[in-house]
């Protein structure tokens, strides 16, 4: 039976909980980071309503329509 290794931890990862246990305001500081752009309410009535209301795009929209042949 091989036995692994479990308690090796990265420099990097040793950094990061020293700095975190030294600065626990930044760990709020991502919280509120996060509520700022993710943490929002949907309103799926107006997702789907927008979604009926868009108008379909072309593939190429930058080409435009091609020559006819």
């Amino acid at each position: 039976m091989i036995k692994h290794q479990t308690e090796y931890v990265s420099e990097f990862t040793q950094f990061m909980n020293e700095f975190l246990a030294q600065h626990p305001e930044v760990v709020s500081d991502q919280h509120r980071g996060r509520a700022i752009y993710w943490d929002k309410q949907v309103n799926l009535a107006a997702q789907e309503e927008a979604l009926r209301d868009s108008v379909p795009v072309d593939g190429y929209y930058y080409f435009g329509n091609p020559a006819p042949h």
